[in-house]
């Protein structure tokens, strides 16, 4: 397996979160023109890359761990209500189960139509930076959602 560049690895979690059951989007990014998603497009996920580490195998190797985030905006918030409601928290609930279940069995991103064609080392589960449903805005809107983090890892070679 060669080395897959961050934007590889990052298209590849984007194309895997829009296979995942509920889920209706998945993005790269935040869309430039900053409208709120409308309720068809909810729930969205949005990835971005992070801050990777290097660790030397030897002589002129080293494993790449990479963190990916993944916002996932699940319902739009009403401003007066500081908690999310019984449906909204029932929609929470389920992602915080259906996400890392996907990603399970495939621990090296593994595209789900060719199980062979891996793209990474390995790969941590996706998991919550906080408890619990938060908010997120955007577009002038708030959402009830879930942040999750990934560490990625791919072997680097000098030729």
């Amino acid at each position: 397996m060669a080395a897959s560049t961050p934007t590889t690895i990052k298209n590849r979690i984007v194309a895997m979160f829009a296979l995942i059951s509920g889920i209706t989007t998945s993005l790269d990014d935040y869309p430039e023109d900053g409208k709120a998603f409308q309720a068809a497009e909810l729930p969205v996920a949005i990835t971005f890359l992070g801050a990777a580490t290097n660790t030397r195998l030897s002589g002129r190797a080293f494993v790449m761990s990479r963190s990916l985030t993944t916002h996932l905006l699940i319902a739009k918030a009403s401003s007066s209500r500081p908690n999310p409601d019984t449906s909204a928290m029932e929609a929470v609930e389920a992602f915080q189960v259906s996400v890392p279940l996907y990603f399970a069995d495939k621990p090296q991103l593994q595209d789900p139509a060719n199980s062979l064609n891996a793209i990474v080392r390995n790969t941590t589960l996706p998991s919550e930076q906080e408890p619990g449903p938060g908010r997120i805005p955007f577009g002038g809107v708030d959402y009830w959602s879930l942040v999750f983090t990934f560490q990625v890892e791919t072997v680097h070679t000098a030729s």
